[in-house]
């Protein structure tokens, strides 16, 4: 089964499988792949797969999608093609295991949520202290970790190499951001730091740095 394999600035996030005939690639939240970075577009690229063969399509996006580091608009996915936008990088394969990047020569980092080296750093986590579920601890273990209630306000908390980024999904009907020590955050993503109070959709969290 074909999959792609997400890098960001050579640092391994995760794989998808191509299981559905189409996904969608982007900014926005409801997309399959969401690269959180103001130069991608809401809805920048999707990715058609009928039966072994894939395609990848640029949507109009304002920066472009680049495979092999040429622009395209529509072109069909070769073993080991890797789709670039901005400074995310997709790797296209049919293989098993990890395929980094073929122009890079950074070792990706242990994906996290996953089996990997004895010496794999532990995930950090996040202490409930309001709520229903107050008093539990959440193991930021997935490359991406939604947080918060639909229509109220949603947040995301992103692991990146060895940090973690709280990023604003959605605002719900007030359009505000999460807090971080009592501040928003606005639009821009925001390094957690061990200690870290964060407010979503009325929760209030304690952030804890592996």
């Amino acid at each position: 089964m074909a999959h792609i394999i997400v890098y960001l600035n050579d640092q391994f996030l995760y794989d998808i499988p191509l299981t559905r005939e189409t996904i969608t690639i982007g900014r926005k939240s409801d997309n399959d792949v969401y690269l959180d970075d103001h130069a991608v577009s809401g809805h920048h690229a999707r990715i058609i797969t009928l039966l072994n063969d894939s395609l990848v399509e640029d949507l109009g996006s304002t920066n472009g999608t680049l495979v092999n580091d040429r622009p395209v608009r529509k072109r069909a996915l070769s073993e080991g093609d890797e789709i670039g936008i901005h400074h995310y990088r997709l790797v296209y394969t049919h293989k098993d295991g990890r395929l980094r990047p073929a122009k890079r020569g950074v070792e990706p980092a242990t994906a996290s949520g996953r089996s990997g080296r004895g010496d794999a750093p532990s995930p950090a986590k996040l202490h409930i202290l309001t709520g229903p579920n107050k008093g539990r601890t959440l193991d930021l273990v997935k490359a991406l970790t939604t947080l918060g209630r639909p229509g109220i306000q949603v947040a995301a908390i992103q692991r990146r190499g060895q940090g973690y980024m709280l990023i604003d999904v959605d605002g719900g009907t007030s359009g505000a951001s999460p807090r971080v020590n009592d501040q928003h955050i606005g639009g821009r993503a925001r390094l957690l730091k061990d200690g870290d109070t964060i407010d979503i959709a009325g929760i209030r969290m304690a952030f804890e740095e592996a």
